[in-house]
C-alpha cells in the first residue's frame, strides 16, 4: 500500500487580499532564493442554484487535471473524500462546486508577480461524493459560500 505523504488543508483566512496572503507566507517568500518564485494556491466553494441562461453565450476554460506534478486531479479526489480538509464546520451538499486555481505568485522581495491565464481544477458534490466536473458558467447558476488559500502539509 502507498504511504500518504501529503495533506490537504483547506485555510478560510478570512481576508484573501494580497497583503495578508503575503503576511501569512512571509517565512517561505524570505525563504526564496534569486529567481525562485511562491505559488499559493486558491480555492472558492459554491453553492449550485439551477439552471439559468445567463443571456449570453461564448467559450469556457475547461478544467485542467493538475496544477502542479502534486496537485493532481486524483491527489484532490483523494483528500476531499477521504479526509475532513474544511478549517470550518461544513458538510457538502449536493451540487456544491468547489474550484482550485493558482492566485498569487510571489519573489523573493513579497513582490506579487502577474499570473498568466492558468488552469483550474473544479469538483461538484453528486451521490456523496466528489467528482472531477464543472458547471457551464453561461447556463448554471451558483452562489458564492466560501474562499480560501490551499495549504498542503507534508507528513
Amino acid at each position: 500500500m502507498c504511504k500518504r505523504d501529503l495533506e490537504l488543508q483547506l485555510c478560510s483566512c478570512g481576508d484573501n487580499s494580497t497583503k495578508a496572503i503575503q503576511n501569512l507566507y512571509v517565512e517561505e517568500i524570505k525563504a526564496l532564493k534569486r529567481k525562485e518564485t511562491l505559488q499559493v494556491f486558491g480555492w472558492t466553494l459554491e453553492r449550485y442554484i439551477g439552471e439559468e441562461w445567463i443571456g449570453a453565450d461564448g467559450l469556457m476554460y475547461m478544467p485542467v487535471d493538475k496544477l502542479t506534478d502534486e496537485l493532481t486531479e486524483d491527489f484532490f479526489l483523494e483528500e476531499l473524500n477521504g479526509n475532513k480538509c474544511f478549517d470550518f464546520e461544513y458538510i457538502p451538499g449536493e451540487g456544491d462546486n468547489l474550484i482550485f486555481e493558482l492566485r498569487w505568485t510571489f519573489n523573493r522581495r513579497g513582490h506579487l508577480k502577474k499570473n498568466a491565464i492558468g488552469g483550474f481544477i473544479s469538483f461538484i458534490f453528486k451521490d456523496q461524493e466528489w467528482t472531477a466536473d464543472c458547471y457551464n458558467c453561461f447556463y448554471d447558476k451558483t452562489e458564492f459560500v466560501q474562499e480560501g488559500v490551499l495549504k498542503v502539509n507534508v507528513l
